[in-house]
């Protein structure tokens, strides 16, 4: 379109002004569309604009009711002060009651404002609580009511929030509907958590309200949402970003493809939160919405996420209360209605901070404000474009005009305005709502109440529905094509009669019985043979025992191996020569071995220094050439760990023997407890069955699958007495899933309350909801997927994401450290360092099958059904290996501290026997105890060369035993801590042991992992490894190690933390408020009548006289249609300036 083709001639002007019937002519403008500027005249026709475009507003509650009181704006005062800031359209939020009808509610707001309001209006409808009846109603209300948009909360429990699984299924019920799912995004939980226990310390002013709202209750809120709309492939609407990292997380999911759009509003473009602390109650209280008002410098950054497109659109969330209602809550800042006003000034605000700031264009103004609303909500392009067949709903927009700000003359039903005294460049000089000059060049305002038309919002927008569609087509996975399974088949049920889970299996005598593998084509010794057994026998066993080995020359020459001047006794002092140490590897340890001598005696090191002396009676080992490593410290393994009623192929003896032949010789063992029974219980079962047969030194840690009074009386008992290392959570939302372990928001804040009291440290798995996993793996296998690839369609990685950030939000509010567990993907790693970047003290651990399965190309897209099945893990194990490097990576630079197995030997045939023919049934973890070292050092030290020695010990050794304070006991070879060591020869020529149970799939089969291995292995002292295989295995016995509270490792920052905290919150102190209060108690006072309409009536257009104007002066002439203003119908109006 240019501007020859809508220019209207002086002839044709005066014939359309002797026949103005429904007519408007606008002369000599630029007209600003979303897409370009370009000057024309505009010429109207009964509302339709034939040859600039007014504001929506998408954010809206007139006359709503709200703690106790109702917003003191109507429908008339409301969209009347809407036209004279240069709103056209407002789209406002139908308000039912908690278990009310929500179709009824539409219809009382749509009888309500039918008859009051100025302009066009369109309706969302918030959903309090989803049920079959509401899911009814939203069919009824998409179908027949003109209504695409709903609006859920996570915010405020009990009042309008849905638990997640709720939220999950209101996600899937709109994307079926063709509807936009709209999110106010707070942990309410947190939130409510926080508000008690700042009352409880005096906080009551309407700082209070910023304080137990901060910034990361909307990100994290923010994060799920968008997860769990994804999940369901749902178009996610997120209201009122008022936070700078919630429109990251917006702007980070767009960039991952994912269909979300931000709104902003005028208050977080303009206003701060420094307002909360003005000594005036009044002004600090009108100050008070949700989200709250964030620090200075966040209102730029939104405006520049509207400019490079990250947000969307403008609203206002305009609900607004006057100073005795704001008054209700003078004394508890929980009871101040929220709600602020912006609907009259929105557009001039937007244009001051983006337009006249440089930030934003004139094209961008009309996207943001206009727009992209009406796009978004599918009545584009009847609104918000100026063009033909368009409603005529136009702004002239005066660019160089100001006007300031105030409360005494904007025209909102209210006594305060939170942009008081803000000048503005660029106000509405005539806006012209379907054809209506409601605002003339004088600035007169002329309305009729009534006037306006409800704009139906139909379904499945183009602009966003479209990429929905595309998205389904993407989303179609094939499952994985395999020969069927033919291996053994395990009953469980009769395996289980077999089988008590509460008891290890006890080990036997050998029984000569060893592992075996054909020999090659050549007839040559398969490489892959070993004669390692699981229950300590060796071929050798009934060989009388070489003291000596000798490879080169004896003692006074040179010796590669172990030599000794006697039989070696437990009680013997031990000395090794010349090795290269990396004892004191640190987080950021990356400082050159030395080479040193090492002398221990009676357990613990005794000498480390170069060119020890020697006595007579000292074993010696001789290390040129090899490292010499603290014993590694597994700090997440799971012996004998029947979850779920599964038989694992392990018992505590073999699993411990396998940990020490790979080099481990302390384990932090997960003691598992079914819900309801008792903690203290488990750990009495499982510590005398480790006591018992135990090999390596262990310690324990609680897995806490319910918390209660009891649970948390038991936690302190086995803190204080017992001294286990830690309590394990696992996170799950809601209370609706009696069936699934787990604990809420609410209980997780408890239990971390009071690890943070006993100085213990929790951990958490970095796995999905349970609650919402279930729900989608119900929906994957209803569409007949069945094998192990499932796992994938079932758990994006953003579910592990949001468990982190979830998690961390809450140990922050608890003053509490967290250690997450697993942590499998690139989401969740990015998460852990959004966390530690703001500060948190949360600390990461991987396992060993997240970086090593990738390596061996064993996963769950194995054509294999037994690999497959051997690799499903929770959270999954992911196939890239670009995932396995990035775990890599995050552990050479510390930011995961840990590497741990997460051990659990599950038999293939017992995977068969419950999973064969369901994805969901399949048992997870892997055997991996043995492989922990060897994995770690092919795949990070040798492959990938991304791991020096000091960071690789650092990972298996240091940081675990830092993490459970049983450093510099364990961990680290110096003078006084346990002699722990493995001597660890790159260039080993060793055979492979075998280090996984008969009938379970090795997880890392195909990597090849010969030269990465133990060669001596010594626990406190005792040799027990030798050239790779066991020595005198069934008189080793491990001890219990205790823990202490209180580490300096993990809860030195967390005092510092929250001592700063405690001190950063604190009452303002301000003269108490004095003015009215609202009664509540009295009847809601009616809407005052509607003002007389300015509109002229048609025998003063009759008898306007046609005058000529002067050169050069300006002229709109216009024809308006209206509806039955006061003195009967009247189709148009003239007038002359």
């Amino acid at each position: 379109m240019n501007s020859s083709k809508v220019s209207v001639g002086a002839g044709k002007l005066s014939h359309h002004l002797q026949n103005a019937q429904n007519r408007l002519l606008l002369k000599g403008g630029t007209v600003v569309n979303d897409d370009r500027m370009f000057p024309a005249d505009v010429y109207i026709e009964d509302g339709i604009i034939s040859h600039v475009v007014g504001g929506i507003d998408t954010h809206t509650h007139m006359e709503m009711p709200f703690m106790g009181s109702f917003s003191a704006d109507d429908f008339y005062s409301g969209t009347r002060a809407a036209l004279a800031g240069g709103t056209t359209m407002i789209i406002d939020f139908v308000c039912p009651k908690r278990g009310s009808s929500i179709l009824q509610s539409y219809e009382q707001y749509r009888q309500t404002a039918d008859s009051k309001v100025c302009c066009d209006y369109a309706l969302h409808v918030i959903v309090p609580h989803f049920d079959e009846k509401v899911v009814e109603e939203m069919k009824v209300l998409t179908n027949e009511k003109g209504v695409n948009s709903f609006k859920c909360f996570l915010a405020y429990p009990d009042v309008f929030m849905l638990e997640d699984d709720q939220l999950y299924d209101f996600f899937v019920h709109c994307r079926e509907l063709g509807a936009i799912a709209q999110v106010h995004a707070e942990n309410g939980k947190l939130i409510a958590r926080k508000q008690e226990e700042l009352v409880k310390k005096g906080i009551l002013g309407p700082e209070g309200h910023a304080f137990s709202r901060p910034e990361q209750c909307e990100v994290e809120a923010t994060g799920r949402a968008i997860t769990l709309a994804d999940a369901a492939n749902c178009p996610l609407y997120v209201v009122h970003v008022m936070s700078s990292a919630a429109a990251q997380k917006i702007s980070d999911a767009r960039q991952d493809g994912i269909l979300v759009v931000g709104e902003a509003i005028a208050a977080g473009l303009a206003t701060d939160g420094s307002h909360y602390l003005n000594k005036c109650w009044r002004h600090a209280a009108g100050y008070v919405m949700s989200p709250p008002l964030r620090e200075k410098g966040t209102q730029t950054l939104l405006m520049k996420a509207l400019a490079n497109g990250h947000l969307e659109c403008t609203g206002t969330d305009h609900c607004v209360f006057k100073a005795d209602q704001k008054a209700l809550g003078k004394d508890d800042f929980r009871k101040i209605p929220n709600g602020v006003n912006g609907v009259e000034d929105r557009m001039s605000v937007v244009w001051e901070k983006g337009v006249v700031s440089g930030i934003i264009d004139p094209c961008k103004f009309v996207a943001i404000t206009s727009t992209n609303a009406a796009k978004i909500f599918n009545i584009y392009p009847r609104k918000g474009r100026i063009d033909v067949g368009s409603d005529a709903d136009i702004v002239v927009w005066d660019a160089e005009a100001t006007r300031i700000i105030s409360a005494s003359t904007h025209h909102q039903n209210v006594d305060f305005n939170i942009f008081e005294g803000m000048e503005c460049h660029g106000i509405p000089q005539v806006v012209i709502t379907n054809g209506h000059v409601v605002v003339d060049e004088d600035g007169a305002l002329k309305v009729s109440q009534g006037s306006g038309r409800f704009v139906p919002t139909p379904t499945f927008s183009p602009y966003i529905y479209s990429k929905v569609k595309a998205r389904d087509k993407l989303r179609q996975y094939e499952q994985v094509k395999r020969d069927p399974y033919t291996g053994p088949v395990v009953n469980l049920d009769t395996a289980l009669k077999s089988i008590d889970l509460g008891k290890s299996e006890q080990t036997g005598e050998p029984t000569g019985h060893f592992h075996s593998r054909p020999p090659t084509k050549s007839g040559s010794r398969n490489m892959q043979d070993s004669s390692f057994s699981l229950n300590g026998s060796q071929y050798d066993d009934s060989v009388s025992t070489r003291v000596s080995t000798r490879t080169m020359q004896p003692p006074g020459g040179k010796s590669s191996s172990l030599c000794t001047a006697r039989t070696i006794r437990p009680d013997a002092d031990l000395h090794i020569n010349g090795c290269s140490t990396a004892p004191n590897a640190g987080l950021f340890d990356t400082a050159p071995t030395d080479d040193a001598d090492l002398k221990h005696v009676n357990y613990r090191y005794r000498q480390i220094e170069q060119n020890i002396s020697l006595f007579e009676g000292v074993q010696v080992i001789d290390a040129h050439g090899c490292y010499i490593f603290p014993g590694g410290v597994d700090p997440d393994c799971r012996l004998l760990n029947p979850s779920d009623d599964i038989p694992v192929a392990d018992n505590f003896r073999r699993g411990s023997l396998a940990s020490l032949c790979g080099g481990t010789t302390t384990i932090v063992n997960e003691v598992p407890v079914c819900p309801g029974s008792s903690i203290v219980e488990a750990y009495n079962r499982q510590r005398t069955a480790l006591d018992a047969e135990c090999c390596c030194d262990f310690a324990l840690a609680l897995s806490v699958p319910l918390f209660s009074p009891d649970v948390a009386n038991e936690m302190i008992s086995l803190a204080t007495a017992k001294k286990v290392v830690s309590f394990s959570f696992r996170f799950r939302s809601g209370t609706s899933f009696a069936s699934i372990t787990g604990l809420d928001e609410d209980s997780i804040i408890d239990a971390m309350k009071l690890c943070s009291s006993l100085g213990v440290l929790p951990t958490v798995p970095a796995c999905g909801d349970p609650a919402i996993l279930d729900r989608i793996a119900k929906n994957v296998f209803s569409s007949g997927f069945v094998g192990p690839e499932s796992s994938f369609l079932v758990s994006s990685e953003r579910f592990e994401a949001d468990t982190v950030s979830r998690v961390a939000l809450l140990a922050a509010e608890s003053g509490c450290p967290v250690l997450f567990t697993r942590v499998h993907s690139l989401a969740s790693l990015k998460a852990l360092d959004e966390q530690c970047s703001n500060g948190g003290v949360v600390f990461g651990e991987t396992s060993i099958a997240a970086i090593g399965c990738p390596f061996s190309g064993n996963t769950v897209l194995h054509s294999d059904w037994a690999k497959a099945a051997s690799c499903v893990a929770d959270p999954p194990i992911r196939s890239e290996l670009t995932v396995a490097r990035k775990l890599l990576n995050h552990v050479a630079t510390g930011k995961l501290l840990a590497v741990g197995s997460a051990h659990r030997a599950i038999a293939t045939g017992v995977r068969a026997g419950v999973g064969l023919k369901d994805f969901r049934r399949i048992p997870v973890g892997q055997a991996t105890a043995g492989s922990r070292l060897s994995v770690l050092w092919k795949c990070g030290v040798e492959k990938e060369a991304l791991l020096d020695p000091c960071a690789f010990v650092a990972a298996v050794s240091t940081n675990p035993a830092r993490l459970y304070n049983i450093y510099p006991r364990k961990g680290r070879i110096a003078e006084g801590s346990d002699a722990d060591i493995v001597i660890w020869n790159p260039a080993s020529k060793l055979s492979q042991p075998e280090l996984v149970p008969d009938g379970v799939e090795d997880p890392f089969e195909g990597l090849h992992f010969a030269n990465c291995r133990p060669e001596v292995v010594i626990l406190r002292g005792q040799v027990v490894v030798k050239e790779g295989r066991l020595v005198e295995s069934l008189k080793i016995k491990g001890r219990f190690i205790q823990s202490e509270g209180f580490g300096d490792f993990v809860f030195g920052r967390t005092k510092t933390l929250n001592s700063v905290l405690t001190a950063s919150i604190k009452p303002v102190s301000r003269e108490p408020y004095s003015g009215p209060v609202a009664n509540l108690d009295a009847s809601r006072q009616e809407t005052p009548p509607p003002k007389e309409s300015q509109f002229y009536r048609k025998e003063d257009y009759d008898n306007a006289p046609r005058v000529a104007l002067p050169p050069g002066h300006r002229l709109i002439h216009t024809s308006v249609k209206t509806a039955q203003p006061p003195g009967g119908l009247s189709n148009s109006f003239w007038w002359n300036n």
